[in-house]
This record gives structure tokens, C-alpha cells and sequence, in this order.
């Protein structure tokens, strides 16, 4: 699934460096989807199914991806099972000096939400900060509600448990599940998305100038 977000997503993993590269998304949610929809009986075509209908375009890097899944995935996989967020949508303002677009990491437009993934890694520095605040101004500014998630709060469960229930008031919406063993489904997930040493096997992703992109 979180490979999915890569290939319908603006970045690929770099192993060797350990470092985010920039480029177009492969593909698309609805395309994987549909592929793996016609594989029939195709050994793994099931789970790949399962995975892609859980897979949103749009992501910027494996956190946002993490955050996303986890916050829409469904409860019976430990998932908070919140509505689907729209990832890094461009938005218009319009301003006295003209037109602004902006991005929202995790969007929820027709309520009027944000969530902003920070990066310790990309968004520390005066320049970095300043410009993260203005951005979140620009949707306070046009009555967007503001929610920030860090690093340290994804990877706490306890604090996602927190950022769910914010956004359950914030979206007007009260989740109820019968799902058994709840809490343990959450934690199994959780602990999954966020693994303590990761050595999950993952496929390799082309450059971007290949022909067939």
C-alpha cells in the first residue's frame, strides 16, 4: 500500500542515500485499482486490490503517505477510519495584489480542513519556518481550520489518537465501530507504519526520464 502512495505520489526513495528524489507520479490510485481489479485469480492479485483501494495520489514523502493511510484506513485494519483526505491539492486565493496558490498537505475542502505535515528534516531554519507560517495565514486567512503534524506525534500513537478526535470535530462527525479488539488492530497498525528498525523489502522505483513515463 505505502508503496502504491510512492508511485502515485511526486517523490521515490533513494536507498542509497537515504534521501527523498522529486519526479511525477508513475501512475494513479484508480489505475493500480483497475489493473489489479482484472488479475483475476493471478497469485497476490487479492491483497493488491485490497492495497490499492486504500491508496491516495497526490503524496509528497513516505510520512505524508503514513499519516494519510492511517488517519482514512479502514478500523477493521486499525485504521481511524476518517473520510478520505484529497493530498496536496492546489488552491486558489485571491488577494489584493492578486492570485496565490497554495497546497495542503492532507485537504478536506468542503469542511474547510487542513493538516500539515512538518518535517524536522526539511522544515527547520528561519526561512523554512517563516515560510511554513505564511502558508498556514494564507488558510486561516480564507477560514481554513489548521491542524500540524510532526514527526514526533506520527510516529506516537497516543498523539494520532489525539489528531483524529480534533479532526472528527472538526469534519462534524462521530465515528462508532463494532469492531472487536479495536485498540490492539491500532496498535498492530501503527507499530507497522512505524516499525522501531526498518528492513522491509521494497521494490526499486525508475528515474523519471525513462520513455515509457
Amino acid at each position: 500500500m505505502l508503496f502504491g502512495y510512492e508511485i502515485c505520489g511526486s517523490f521515490a526513495i533513494d536507498r542509497q542515500r537515504e534521501s527523498l528524489v522529486a519526479r511525477r507520479a508513475l501512475t494513479t490510485a484508480q489505475r493500480l485499482h483497475a489493473y489489479a481489479q482484472v488479475a483475476g485469480a493471478v497469485p497476490g492479485a487479492a491483497k493488491a486490490r485490497m492495497a490499492s483501494s486504500l491508496v491516495l495520489n497526490g503524496s509528497r514523502s513516505p510520512m505524508e503517505s503514513k499519516v494519510a493511510f492511517e488517519l482514512s484506513a479502514p478500523r477493521h485494519l486499525g485504521g481511524f477510519g476518517l473520510p478520505a483526505p484529497v493530498l496536496n491539492k492546489p488552491l486558489s486565493f485571491t488577494r489584493p495584489d492578486g492570485a496565490i496558490v497554495r497546497k495542503g498537505d492532507l485537504l478536506w475542502e468542503r469542511h474547510g480542513v487542513v493538516i500539515e505535515y512538518d518535517s524536522s528534516e526539511h522544515h527547520e531554519g528561519e526561512a523554512n519556518i517563516d515560510r511554513d507560517a505564511r502558508r498556514r495565514n494564507e488558510f486561516v486567512v480564507d477560514a481554513y481550520r489548521v491542524l500540524t503534524v510532526t514527526r514526533q506525534q506520527a510516529h506516537d500513537l497516543a498523539s494520532m489518537e489525539r489528531v483524529a478526535r480534533h479532526l472528527e470535530r472538526l469534519l462534524g462527525i462521530r465515528l462508532r465501530s463494532r469492531t472487536s479488539d479495536l485498540e490492539g488492530r491500532r496498535l498492530k497498525l501503527h507499530q507497522s507504519l512505524y516499525p522501531k528498525v526498518d528492513r522491509a523489502p521494497r521494490p526499486a522505483v525508475a528515474r523519471h526520464d525513462l520513455p515509457w513515463q
